[in-house]
């Protein structure tokens, strides 16, 4: 049986992994649909939650690159009429892993400042990268793909 984003729920064995984290990333803009009861109580508990959607500077809904009008067609509604995909516009993600690298350099972890060297480099990359094309990304590196 799938799920959707509106009916994955976290198991006890889940929310207490997201109870004992340094730091939760979460995509914002209603994404998290049945997960967000997790969310909050781990929030409540004192864990950091760092909401991708929140740095990205999203679009209204509807909206394309160039914020006009693209007839709104993506087949679901947006929460707060803001289009939660940032990560199809490389530029807005750039936003989204340079802001989640500062995040992570404040942890305290003794591979903090490799994994905020790792998102600032990649935010350089996607910064590089035309919307909608051009070169190929190369991934992240091991270091940096664990914070992803």
């Amino acid at each position: 049986m799938g799920s959707t984003r509106t009916t994955n729920q976290a198991s006890a064995r889940d929310a207490q992994r997201l109870r004992d984290a340094d730091l939760v990333v979460a995509n914002g803009g209603g994404l998290e649909g049945g997960l967000h009861d997790a969310l909050g109580a781990a929030e409540d508990d004192g864990v950091r939650v760092f909401t991708a959607l929140d740095v990205a500077d999203p679009m209204a809904a509807g909206e394309d690159e160039h914020g006009a009008d693209a007839g709104g067609g993506d087949g679901h509604e947006h929460e707060g009429g803001l289009n939660p995909h940032f990560w199809q516009d490389p530029h807005r993600m750039a936003m989204v892993v340079r802001a989640l690298g500062a995040e992570l350099g404040t942890l305290d972890q003794p591979d903090a400042a490799a994994l905020t060297a790792g998102a600032e480099a990649y935010a350089t990359q996607l910064g590089r990268t035309r919307p909608g094309g051009g070169r190929p990304l190369r991934p992240p590196s091991p270091t940096t793909a664990a914070a992803w």
